[in-house]
């Protein structure tokens, strides 16, 4: 990491304290990931929807950090179509409660 970034996250440690932010948030909170994705990044959810109770954790069966798939792109895995479903589901609940 470039010592510029290191610097810029110590000057702005408040403001990248995402746990210590995410408890206070008054928006909705969509974690969709994988069941498959590494354990660092499942229990840094955890993490986060412990802090926030009102976060929706939504866990995709057989789902990797990439859903499957693979660069270059060679099509839709059925954990990413799940993903994507999640993901507009979770887009038009948002929308339905700002109305």
């Amino acid at each position: 990491m470039d010592l510029e970034i290191l610097e810029d996250m110590e000057k702005e440690h408040e403001r990248f304290d995402i746990l210590g932010r995410i408890a206070n948030a008054k928006f909705p909170v969509y974690l969709i990931q994988g069941t498959e994705d590494g354990d660092k990044r499942r229990n840094g959810s955890a993490s986060l929807a412990a802090k926030h109770t009102r976060t929706q954790w939504i866990q995709v069966p057989s789902g990797d950090h990439t859903f499957g798939t693979v660069h270059p792109f060679r099509g839709e895995t059925e954990p990413l179509k799940q993903a994507i479903e999640a993901s507009k589901e979770a887009i038009r609940s948002m929308l339905q409660a700002s109305f």
